[in-house]
């Protein structure tokens, strides 16, 4: 649906510092690491409330858990909230996709530290069918800013088992919403997750049409530089069971 257009806004309050998200990863600049595990747990989401605003789309979720493994020392986070940007935020070798999903951590082991797990999503054919999770968020009973849906229940097995595969790119990075905290770090699924052109347009009509003429035009934020950060390609062992932490 997305083949490098989209409206991406330019936000007015910019960071200086050097370690700003998003970006546009290079995959031959990737370095491989073996040293570093990650594991999710994805609990089921039960009774949620999903809310649409000016600029955003925001679910509330505290039934994941993440661990993260660098050289045999582990941290723990457990999850506050996803929510939704189109089009995407990263690029992958300057490739803009329909739309990404954010699943925002708070550090238990170091509480000032954040972590955000992405998921790009791209259109697929005329055959492609709908995926159950973005279904079951629905997305349709959203009529403008400040509407809101109760009682949404999804479980992240649909998202999962539709991930072509469990490599992550990993970086240090920062928020992409105002004031760009940087102490993030990042993992994005290298390949996206395909859905239906249904699904594709409702995400990003929701700040690229005319239908929610309220909302801003746009929630991306543009690509930052990478400066000299490494980006490293990882395994990312996800469960979508119920977090135990």
């Amino acid at each position: 649906l997305n083949k490098g257009g989209g409206v991406i806004i330019t936000p007015t309050i910019q960071s200086s510092g050097c370690r700003q998200s998003p970006i546009d990863i290079k995959a031959k600049s990737v370095h491989g690491e073996n040293n570093i595990v990650v594991k999710t747990n994805f609990g089921d989401i039960k009774d949620g409330k999903i809310v649409l605003n000016k600029n955003s789309l925001k679910v509330e979720y505290d039934a994941g858990s993440l661990s993260f493994e660098e050289y045999n020392l582990t941290s723990e986070w457990k999850s506050l909230q996803f929510h939704f940007h189109a089009p995407a935020e990263h690029k992958i070798d300057g490739k803009i996709y329909d739309f990404e999903l954010h699943i925002v951590f708070k550090g238990v082991t170091h509480e000032s530290e954040l972590a955000v797990v992405g998921m790009l999503f791209e259109a697929g054919d005329e055959d492609t069918k709908d995926n159950e999770f973005i279904t079951d968020l629905c997305l349709d009973d959203l009529s403008k800013p400040a509407s809101e849906k109760d009682k949404i229940n999804a479980s992240f097995s649909h998202l999962t088992a539709a991930l072509p595969s469990p490599d992550n790119f990993h970086y240090q990075g920062s928020l992409t919403t105002p004031g760009y905290n940087e102490s993030v770090q990042w993992f994005l699924y290298t390949q996206p997750i395909v859905v239906s052109k249904k699904q594709a347009e409702t995400m990003t009509n929701f700040w690229g049409g005319d239908k929610y003429s309220q909302c801003d035009k746009g929630n991306a934020r543009v690509c930052q530089p990478q400066g000299s950060r490494i980006v490293h390609k990882i395994k990312h062992n996800a469960d979508p069971a119920a977090a135990t932490m």
